[in-house]
């Protein structure tokens, strides 16, 4: 059964969007006084670009823990970890197996567009939400299964337009 959402459903969105588009101090200091809790966050795929702005802001925020990393490719994930001087127990093979140990309140997705549904679903089935890259998915059928698990795991999914 998938976790249950807390009360403030839009709460990551808030957290994300700050740390997305380098707010410089103002959402993360807002948040902090209503959320002292740090928003848990995991990354799934390291192949999408702008992976590498979300390392490089990551220290800056207080109000974001990242939890977990899934690559599947070894090389990759060696790259992330020793660039950002990342723990290598935080990095998995596999989503699912990360998201089951590391429990985290929302998901980054930075795979290729055409996985974006397939990470969607296999989240949505932790009640985990989640913000992938533009564009949402290749096709209308995508589409409409990512609309029916967001509704089925009542989840949010986020696609990060904002920054063009």
């Amino acid at each position: 059964m998938p976790r249950s959402i807390r009360s403030s459903n839009f709460r990551w969105i808030f957290l994300l969007s700050g740390l997305l588009f380098a707010l410089p101090g103002a959402l993360p200091a807002q948040t902090e006084q209503v959320n002292p809790a740090p928003l848990r966050v995991a990354v799934v795929g390291l192949v999408h670009g702008h992976a590498e702005g979300f390392f490089s802001a990551l220290t800056q925020y207080r109000n974001v823990e990242l939890v977990g990393i899934a690559e599947p490719e070894p090389a990759l994930a060696e790259k992330y970890e020793k660039k950002y001087g990342l723990d290598p127990g935080m990095f998995f093979l596999d989503m699912e197996q990360m998201i089951e140990s590391r429990h985290p309140e929302a998901v980054l997705v930075y795979t290729s567009i055409s996985d974006h549904r397939k990470v969607i679903e296999t989240a949505a089935k932790f009640g985990v939400s989640e913000m992938v890259e533009k564009p949402l998915t290749i096709s209308l059928e995508d589409v409409l299964a990512i609309r029916k698990v967001a509704r089925e795991h009542r989840i949010h999914v986020l696609v990060n337009y904002e920054t063009t």
